[in-house]
């Protein structure tokens, strides 16, 4: 899940959120559990007109204290706390971001079928902020949410995350999975994807591995500049390529 549509996800999210909370009123109707009072209701309005305004600083604060209110209910919480996600995105502050969706995903109220996409986006943000344990964390309990490893996306992020900590035979093992399960579900393979292969394989000491992944490398992409693939690629090109010979 790339950055730019974690962001989406997340604004949609909280639009979705807000727009079916806020026209039910719960002190006429009790026994509608995903609805609000008029008191958040009434927030619910002026955040909107805040975001509207562009002025996210001070949504937030406001946001931050009606999360804070001692007599909110469970849904309440819920939306006041993916709102707050939605913003941090938008403020560019991930980790708090993932913090905040992480919260609204631990009350319970987010409906079943959305929970791993959930869970998937809070990977993601975490891994953008720089938290790559809390990122790996996330990502292996969307695995667990689906009930399979075949997400691509996902399998990549984890990889990546592994080699920022220096994790590189586990950064092996979840690239080659990647690979195969693009592979088997006809995704295309990036270019970077195999990089990476190499770069861990050589970090590891294991020359033949990075043979093999420098030789899977050139036979699907025969006509590219390794080179310059290496010096494009955002997690490589601090470090010089790794030189090998088919």
């Amino acid at each position: 899940m790339t950055l730019v549509s974690v962001r989406l996800a997340v604004f949609v999210l909280a639009l979705s959120v807000v727009a079916t909370a806020a026209p039910h009123v719960r002190a006429e109707a009790a026994d509608t559990p995903r609805s609000v009072g008029p008191e958040m209701n009434a927030t619910l309005d002026q955040l909107r007109e805040l975001l509207i305004g562009g002025e996210l600083e001070t949504a937030l604060a406001k946001a931050h204290a009606a999360s804070n209110k001692p007599d909110l209910t469970i849904y309440e919480s819920y939306v006041i706390r993916t709102l707050i996600a939605s913003i941090l995105v938008n403020l560019q502050n991930y980790g708090a971001a993932a913090s905040a969706l992480d919260s609204a995903l631990s009350t319970g109220q987010v409906p079943e079928k959305e929970v791993p996409n959930q869970i998937k986006a809070i990977a993601a943000l975490h891994y953008n902020a720089g938290e790559y344990h809390k990122s790996i964390e996330a990502g292996e309990r969307f695995f667990d949410a689906v009930g399979a490893e075949k997400d691509v996306q996902s399998l990549v992020m984890i990889a990546q995350a592994r080699y920022m900590l220096k994790d590189y035979g586990a950064a092996v093992e979840r690239i080659q999975t990647a690979i195969n399960e693009a592979d088997s579900s006809g995704e295309d393979i990036d270019k970077r994807w195999i990089l990476l292969w190499i770069a861990s394989e050589y970090k590891t000491g294991t020359s033949k591995g990075a043979a093999q992944a420098f030789k899977e490398f050139s036979k699907r992409f025969p006509d590219a500049n390794y080179q310059l693939e290496w010096r494009l690629s955002p997690l490589l090109r601090d470090q010089p390529p790794v030189e090998l010979e088919l």
